[in-house]
């Protein structure tokens, strides 16, 4: 039973990135999924929490990727790339409608995207500077807390601000993720960025 909600919950969040979530039906998700809507609702109970678990779900699984790069990752400089890369490519699947959308439409949703920002995304780039110095990879003087919080802002910026041309905003999202690291960096660390 769990096995077929997270399925619909991942057809369904694939349906939000693409076109947002205003337009999309319970009956559209239905149909992608290869149910009746009747049978659709014994899992589901309204098209909010539809959205909410979907969302949900789908932050999760940017949580278990992002995290999974310090354990794989050799020093602070490819654990920053590893992160880079996974959210261009989650970027890349994103509709410009859906932040929109659930701005406007599902407040609650869009505010626990927020919170996972501030609480997770924020705390990964954090903990990666603290390794990047320690590594002497990166500048000493770089403030952490300041910092994080400057690359969530001009992420958020980024997509906020789309110019409903997904090429466009992951090129702005790729520029920033370059600039940002390149602006971090000591010498050693600018060697180690050049030789790869």
């Amino acid at each position: 039973m769990k096995n077929k909600k997270n399925a619909i919950l991942q057809k369904a969040a694939r349906l939000f990135y693409t076109h947002g979530t205003q337009s999309i039906s319970m009956d559209d998700v239905a149909r992608e999924c290869n149910l009746s809507k009747k049978t659709l609702y014994q899992f589901i109970d309204s098209k909010d929490q539809l959205v909410n678990e979907a969302m949900n779900l789908q932050l999760d699984t940017i949580e278990k990727k992002v995290f999974v790069c310090n354990a794989i990752s050799p020093d602070a400089i490819t654990e920053m790339k590893y992160f880079f890369n996974c959210i261009e490519e989650m970027l890349e699947l994103v509709s410009p409608a859906l932040p929109r959308d659930l701005k406007k439409h599902f407040p609650g949703t869009y505010d626990a995207m927020m919170r996972f920002q501030d609480e997770k995304i924020a705390v990964f780039i954090q903990h990666n500077l603290v390794r990047g110095i320690s590594e002497q990879l990166y500048r000493t003087e770089v403030g952490k807390d300041s910092t994080a919080r400057m690359y969530c802002w001009a992420l958020q910026k980024a997509v906020e601000d789309n110019f409903r041309d997904i090429k466009k905003e992951v090129s702005l999202i790729k520029s920033i993720n370059n600039i940002f690291l390149h602006n971090i960096v000591n010498p050693n660390g600018k060697k180690m960025l050049i030789s790869r």
